[in-house]
């Protein structure tokens, strides 16, 4: 992965944060120790150091039910092949399965979830999801830091 593309991950995943805590939801980010621990060596290709890698982004808990999950997010932008989406969403399954995972695109509606369907998997823009209660505006205030910031 170069650099570019960390940058990219670590900025959208800083955005949704924000963009969720804004909602009033409680987001604790949870990928910067297993990112550290692999920097100081630990094998990115044994048991634990893949776990590491496919690391939930944030942890994010509703004040209101008190409902948690782990969210990885992933950006994709315009002239992906969504290989990374594919990665993300296995790994995902495989190693924290109660996790979801959350596409940043560049283009409306900006923000989407990914579930598997029958026919492989879907991306569902956000507004459309009954994980998280965020309204259009919110949406569309952190959609234009998206494209600032990551076009």
């Amino acid at each position: 992965m170069n650099s570019e593309s960390i940058l990219k991950g670590r900025i959208s995943s800083l955005i949704v944060g924000l963009m969720l805590q804004e909602a009033d939801y409680l987001v604790i980010p949870y990928n910067d120790i297993p990112n550290f621990l692999i920097q100081c060596g630990i094998s990115k290709m044994d048991k634990i150091g893949k776990k590491l890698r496919a690391t939930p982004s944030l942890l994010i808990m509703d004040r209101d039910s008190g409902f948690t999950t782990l969210l990885f997010v992933k950006y994709q932008g315009i002239e992906s092949k969504g290989r990374n989406i594919d990665w993300g969403y296995n790994k995902l399954v495989e190693y924290w399965p109660e996790g979801e995972l959350l596409l940043v695109r560049p283009q409306k509606p900006y923000f989407f979830l990914v579930s598997a369907t029958q026919k492989g998997l879907k991306a569902l823009p956000i507004l459309e999801s009954d994980i998280f209660k965020l309204d259009m505006n919110l949406i569309q205030k952190f959609g234009k830091i998206v494209k600032k910031f990551i076009p």
